[in-house]
């Protein structure tokens, strides 16, 4: 029905040649498609304006947004005092409320959060006193009760932030009642598993590493009564909206480094720069640039408080030439002839350990016209992480690995490579204004279109094969032939056949080892034929010849058994449909 309803309607507006009609007609099958593929919250401000003494409401009064000292926009007040400010970037704003005999009032330090109705209101004053002061300031208090909030969690704002001690994203967020995170590392809500909770930036759904603490605006953490809007949520929702660029130059350069003062090798270069790239007649930014970097190079990311015992240099060399001895035909770790005194004092940091990552963001705001506008954005995250097979949960190495095998490390690299482009076309009136106060109709009507795009690549290996796969597990190799033996069989049983094939012999040659793929390994099997040559090689691989002190530790040369390679792809889209109807 609905399908011969449609075609009617546009053979009907193709007849009466009514392009205007027809033009509303798709417009509005558009609209409804896009209603279909999703709804979401949206970040406004409203509030209302009134006479502090009789409680009127102020009619036709300004209210001005500023961010950093900046107009960003403004609206006026309808009948009823009331007015409303339609998809607000989260952040933290200053408010201005005037009319003309009344002192204005500025409310300062209104954090505006993403996806909620941020209510603020006004009260102004005519009293010839506070007519004199001009504008009258007062610093914004958060009230008790959010009334479009279902929510748990909290938000953390970028001032925050910047006094926090700490630029781990997942610390920051640790902050919040419910989170549990060590060292910075995964975030646990309410005991749920790590990977059930779920990040969004700038309002798409990402993975891996997030952006530099130094690029948030906002953070918003929820723990509890998750909103439909987020989609499939078992556990919590880290939110964050990103900084963008502003009015006039600005730009940031950090250093930190412990160098000399410990032996962690901390050291953390950053710096942003931001401003407009084209102004309008008006002086107000339609095209805007962000670009921050960070890079970080520690040399022990997860330092001890007491150090830890490494063997040296000398005595490794020293167990690499003889890693095991013999009593008899049975073979044992030369390490057990090794005094504990000769591993010498413990180091402050661990060796070959070190975690350098790369970190760069950009932005560009383009405003097309007052309601239009397009972001663009992208990240790109480069790291290396050299670790100890142990800490990472490798089967069969554990921290036995850390004594004596610290110089074969193996290493950790990942990419990421993220981008996101937002299109947002406001339609209608915006806000409330002096003249549609009274009209009827919709408007604040806006849909936004949002595409996200990924690709992360990760590997790990073994620093020496990397991607030789058949060199891991090679130590060396026996040569082996068969010959064929051959019998008569009994020549006074019929049928009297001559000389037949009875099967093969095997001749076992000597152990030869390859000098340039893992020569320590093959130092456990000197001894090169014979019985005894494969049972000392069986023990290499079994246990006991490559560890020692009771299995507390790892023998010198072993090699990282592991190779993993990755590539994942992933594409967000979203389209939003927001609007506020006017009866």
């Amino acid at each position: 029905m609905a399908f011969w309803l449609s075609l009617w309607s546009l053979k009907y507006l193709i007849n009466q040649r009514n392009i205007q009609s027809m033009l509303r007609f798709l417009f509005s099958i558009c609209v409804m498609i896009l209603l279909v593929n999703g709804l979401s919250a949206q970040t406004t401000i409203e509030g209302k304006v009134k006479d502090v003494k009789t409680g009127e409401p102020i009619i036709f009064g300004t209210v001005a947004l500023y961010r950093g000292g900046v107009l960003i926009t403004g609206t006026e007040t309808d009948m009823d005092g009331n007015y409303f400010i339609s998809e607000v970037q989260p952040g933290t704003y200053d408010m201005e409320a005037s009319l003309l005999g009344y002192a204005s009032q500025r409310l300062t330090g209104i954090v505006v959060k993403a996806g909620r109705t941020n209510r603020v209101n006004f009260e102004l004053s005519d009293d010839a006193i506070l007519l004199d002061l001009g504008v009258v300031i007062t610093e914004y208090k958060v009230p008790l009760i959010e009334i479009d909030n279902t929510t748990q969690g909290s938000t953390v704002t970028a001032e925050k932030i910047r006094s926090l001690p700490t630029k781990n994203v997942n610390a920051i967020a640790a902050t919040t009642a419910g989170l549990a995170s060590t060292d910075g590392g995964e975030i646990n809500v309410r005991g749920s598993r790590a990977n059930e909770t779920i990040y969004f930036i700038d309002g798409v759904r990402v993975t891996g590493n997030l952006i530099p603490q130094s690029e948030i605006e906002q953070l918003q953490v929820v723990v509890g009564g998750v909103e439909a809007r987020y989609g499939d949520v078992t556990g919590g929702i880290i939110s964050i909206t990103s900084r963008g660029p502003s009015d006039a130059i600005s730009g940031m350069f950090e250093l930190e480094t412990s160098e000399y003062l410990d032996g962690y090798g901390y050291n953390l270069i950053s710096g942003n720069l931001a401003g407009p790239i084209f102004k309008n007649k008006k002086k107000q930014t339609i095209l805007g640039y962000r670009f921050s970097g960070q890079y970080r190079n520690v040399r022990d990311n997860r330092p001890s408080a007491l150090g830890v015992y490494r063997a040296s240099n000398e005595l490794i060399d020293e167990l690499e030439a003889n890693p095991i001895y013999f009593v008899g035909d049975s073979p044992f770790p030369s390490l057990e002839l090794v005094n504990s005194e000769r591993m010498g004092a413990p180091l402050k940091a661990k060796p070959n350990e070190e975690d350098i990552d790369l970190d760069i963001t950009a932005r560009l705001d383009a405003r097309i016209s007052d309601n239009i506008d397009l972001t663009l954005s992208g990240n790109l995250n480069d790291r290396r992480d050299r670790f100890n097979p142990g800490s990472s949960g490798v089967s069969g190495s554990g921290s036995t690995w850390s004594l004596l095998n610290w110089r074969n490390n193996p290493f950790s690299y990942s990419n990421k490579y993220r981008g996101n482009l937002r299109f947002r076309h406001k339609l209608g009136r915006q806000g409330i204004s002096q003249d549609d106060a009274n009209s009827s109709g919709i408007r604040n009507l806006q849909y936004t279109l949002t595409l996200g795009y990924e690709k992360s690549l990760g590997r790990q290996e073994d620093f020496r094969h990397e991607d030789r796969l058949f060199d891991y597990g090679y130590y060396g190799e026996v040569k082996r032939s068969w010959s064929p033996t051959f019998g008569l069989l009994d020549p006074n049983v019929p049928p009297f056949e001559p000389v037949g094939h009875t099967g093969f012999i095997e001749n076992i040659g000597d152990f030869t080892a390859d000098p340039n793929i893992n020569p320590i390994l093959a130092r456990y099997n000197f001894v090169t034929s014979g019985a005894t040559a494969s049972v000392i090689r069986n023990g290499l691989l079994n246990s006991n010849n490559s560890s020692a002190w009771s299995n507390l530790y790892a023998n010198v040369g072993q090699v990282y058994n592991t190779f993993s390679k990755s590539d994942n792809d992933i594409l967000n889209q979203q389209n939003v449909v927001k609007n506020r109807i006017t009866p």
